[in-house]
């Protein structure tokens, strides 16, 4: 059962909130789908101004970061290597 439901507005983004209904349960939708479209994120970059080898070299970090990750993942599951403590 949708309690809250979205209308598509030129403006931005609409949630309703029906009589009787829990306005921070729509809060935390819109919240959720600015995360989810990445506008909260592209807001926090705009602030201030980032020079581009700054930017290349965050995104190398950040996809370096992903790959360990996958990586000690797939090993954890064949069993390879030593287990955490």
């Amino acid at each position: 059962m949708k309690d809250f439901r979205t209308k598509p507005n030129r403006t931005g983004y609409q949630i309703d909130v029906p009589p009787g209904g829990d306005p921070m349960r729509a809060y935390k939708r819109l919240k959720n789908m600015l995360k989810k479209d990445g506008v909260l994120e592209e807001y926090k970059e705009r602030q201030s101004y980032q020079k581009p080898s700054f930017k290349r070299r965050e995104r190398k970090k950040k996809r370096d970061r992903i790959i360990k990750q996958l990586t000690r993942d797939a090993e954890a599951e064949r069993g390879m290597g030593f287990p955490k403590r």
